[in-house]
């Protein structure tokens, strides 16, 4: 069953670069939810807070196995809900395919869109794909907007 917004408690939103304004749209959509962001940094060390991971190929061995203890929590939490705005970066699909999710909401023609559950035209701006996320999952549970 899908839910509406304010029903998500863990939402993970995956996108090249860090964007705190899309972070607190969302945040007024999912009001109930715990959100985490992943995104590529281009440093070597990482140096977000609490609720921001980021990647880097430094963060993986030789043999491709991740060292960041950090990001291997990340893959062991189980989130309601993904949201991916990434674009054709190896780093963060390796994520995508491997963090467990309920749902995960992508553009629609993205390049991940094996990895979705559901599809969605993207808009002008990031900000309009969240304005249609927030319509399209009401209007999926209950019929309303």
């Amino acid at each position: 069953m899908i839910k509406t917004p304010e029903q998500f408690l863990d939402v993970l939103i995956i996108a090249n670069d860090e964007n705190e304004t899309f972070f607190k749209s969302a945040s007024a959509i999912f009001l109930n939810a715990e959100l985490k962001a992943l995104f590529v940094r281009k440093q070597k060390e990482d140096k977000t807070g609490q609720f921001r991971y980021s990647v880097h190929e430094s963060d993986f061995n030789l043999t491709g196995s991740l060292k960041n203890d950090k990001l291997a929590k990340l893959i062991q939490t189980k989130f309601d809900l993904i949201i991916d705005l990434s674009n054709d970066s190896e780093l963060l699909n390796y994520f995508l395919h491997n963090i467990d999710s309920d749902l995960i909401i992508g553009k629609l023609v993205s390049i991940n869109e094996n990895s979705h559950d559901l599809f969605l035209e993207f808009g002008l701006n990031e900000e309009s794909f969240l304005k249609n996320i927030n319509i399209q999952l009401n209007k999926l549970n209950h019929g309303k907007q």
